[in-house]
């Protein structure tokens, strides 16, 4: 516990620093993710060069981050899915941005348990930020702005 001026005891847990961290956690993901599944989409081959040109396509699977990995599966739907997919691909930044700050939040706060119980925060942050799964190539951000349009 620490106190404050008046002796009044708050507990340490970093919610302040979760606040104002996790908006520009989120951002950073989105930017991250965006440019790796730009990466890896012309590792698997999707992007080919010939001289001046630039050929996208040819591939059927590609792969997206976790966090993006429900809203990425409603893009190539009809019905109008591919804007809730939209939606969820912001959203599971948005989480990822709140696991990270969490995380750091509770190693700068220096609370018990830093990472939660078991270090879940931690185990969270890293699933949502470094694991990619391969999916079919309609369901990439990468696939949208390169092949699509």
């Amino acid at each position: 516990m620490r106190t404050v001026e008046g002796g009044n005891a708050t507990p340490a847990d970093g919610c302040g620093i979760t606040l104002i961290a996790a908006p520009f956690l989120a951002l950073a993901h989105f930017a991250a993710a965006s440019w790796f599944s730009f990466v890896l989409f012309g590792w698997a081959g999707g992007i080919e060069t010939d001289g001046r040109w630039t050929r996208y396509g040819g591939i059927e699977y590609a792969w997206t981050n976790l966090a993006w990995l429900p809203g990425g599966l409603l893009l190539p739907l009809d019905g109008g899915l591919s804007v809730p997919g939209a939606l969820l691909m912001l959203v599971g930044s948005g989480a990822a941005g709140l696991a990270l700050a969490s995380a750091l939040a509770g190693w700068v706060a220096g609370s018990r348990p830093r990472f939660g119980r078991r270090g879940w925060r931690l185990w969270l942050a890293v699933v949502l930020w470094g694991v990619w799964v391969p999916v079919p190539v309609a369901s990439t951000i990468t696939y949208w702005h390169t092949v699509a349009y």
